[in-house]
């Protein structure tokens, strides 16, 4: 075994009841604290943004396609059936997005008219998300449509309702202020039945109406125009590699859009979020390398007279930082194995038990969200690595300068 790791070993595991031994419980203590914290917490964020890709994937697509000119665009099918071939891509669906007002039994409100082909119905995303009635879009003739729940509810709406339909109101495309636009109709009006009511997130909820495609081309009067193209892709597969190639597909004059991207706002701010807490902790566990520092620079002072007589029996300079060096990783790896499994310990026990809840009875979730991620980690036990190296170069140096072989001739 190396020399230098031996003393170091014997120094921090010593069984002597002093002070030194006090900050070395105090350092080692501070490393696992530390790790185990900065793993929880950014878990908990990562468990966070997996909730809100979860939330949105069933409403909103892993990849949107929306033009940069205009706002709908004609369906290109060579587009189409090239995106279809690539690798990773499960469906392409063709998407018209608009605003309109629905009115019923007396009561209007703004909302969001999103009509989607059979390829959306295929994926039956919303399955899951059906409070009330079924997913029905279109039955013999008839053309039906799927509510969020806070529409439902804004406009006392009763699926049961046989006499009462809903009835959409578009603003024409024909109609203007000129004087030869201004004889059109100002509206284009459709009724149409609802079937069922969904619930995914409360501004979805609040906004959204779910119809087939061939209806919103009439309501808004778009015939073979789109807003935009929805692609399913293959969990396992990067989102970002496959947006390169459609880009290379389509070209500069569309917009592709991974889910992080359209809702850029939201996962920024919880990005920045997660960067803010993990300098925080990071701080953190500067501070508590301080008990590092101070247990390695009272032991140069304590034990100079050992380390001098290391000295003269041959042991270099060099050898001597390493005593501090080693004793200051042992008190990290320590820390860190410890703290480590602690921390996914706890993130695993919370995953299976929800040890803490979010105190939230109105929450779509009962307890706190966690995903343990290799990356984080790996990043964890460099930054504890770093920082006590760092903590033990000055120790190291106070214990070289202390070292004077005349303290034994004087005794």
């Amino acid at each position: 075994m190396n020399l230098s790791l031996f003393i170091a070993k014997r120094y921090f595991f010593s069984k002597k009841k002093s002070f030194i031994n006090f900050l070395s419980i105090a350092a080692f203590i501070g490393v696992l604290v530390g790790t185990s914290s900065l793993i929880i917490v950014l878990s908990v964020f990562n468990g966070l943004e997996d909730l809100l890709k979860s939330l949105y994937i069933n409403f909103n697509p892993e990849i949107k396609i929306v033009s940069n000119n205009s706002k709908y665009f004609n369906k290109n099918k060579d587009h189409i059936n090239k995106i279809n071939e690539i690798d990773g891509v499960d469906f392409v669906s063709k998407v018209i997005e608009d605003r309109a007002i629905a009115s019923y039994n007396g009561s209007e409100i703004p909302v969001y008219i999103k009509g989607v082909d059979s390829s959306f119905i295929l994926q039956k995303r919303l399955n899951k998300n059906i409070v009330e009635g079924n997913f029905t879009l279109k039955k013999d003739n008839s053309y039906y449509a799927v509510i969020g729940r806070g529409i439902k509810y804004k406009i006392s709406l009763n699926l049961k309702d046989n006499f009462n339909n809903l009835i959409l109101y578009s603003v024409s495309p024909d109609f203007s202020f000129i004087p030869s636009g201004i004889q059109k109709q100002p509206f284009n009006q459709l009724s149409i039945i609802p079937s069922g009511v969904f619930a995914i997130e409360q501004q979805i909820d609040n906004n959204y109406i779910i119809s087939s495609l061939t209806f919103a081309e009439k309501l808004f009067k778009k015939k073979n125009k789109i807003t935009a193209l929805e692609l399913r892709v293959n969990e396992k597969k990067d989102n970002n590699k496959i947006k390169t190639e459609i880009r290379n597909i389509v070209g500069n004059n569309y917009n592709v859009l991974t889910i992080e991207e359209q809702h850029s706002d939201l996962y920024k701010i919880l990005k920045t979020e997660k960067l803010i807490v993990f300098i925080i902790f990071s701080f953190i566990l500067i501070i508590s390398s301080f008990n590092i520092f101070f247990l390695l620079s009272m032991h140069a002072i304590d034990k100079k007279r050992d380390l001098s007589i290391l000295l003269s029996l041959g042991l270099n300079e060099k050898s001597i930082k390493k005593i501090f060096y080693f004793e200051s990783i042992i008190i990290s790896v320590l820390g860190i194995l410890i703290g480590g499994f602690l921390g996914i310990l706890l993130c695993v026990l919370q995953n299976e038990y929800g040890l803490v809840s979010l105190g939230m009875e109105t929450a779509i979730i009962k307890y706190y969200p966690v995903k343990v991620k290799f990356a984080d980690i790996l990043m964890i036990v460099s930054i504890v690595f770093f920082i006590s190296i760092i903590a033990s170069i000055k120790p190291a140096l106070i214990a070289v300068q202390k070292i004077n072989l005349n303290l034994l001739n004087n005794k």
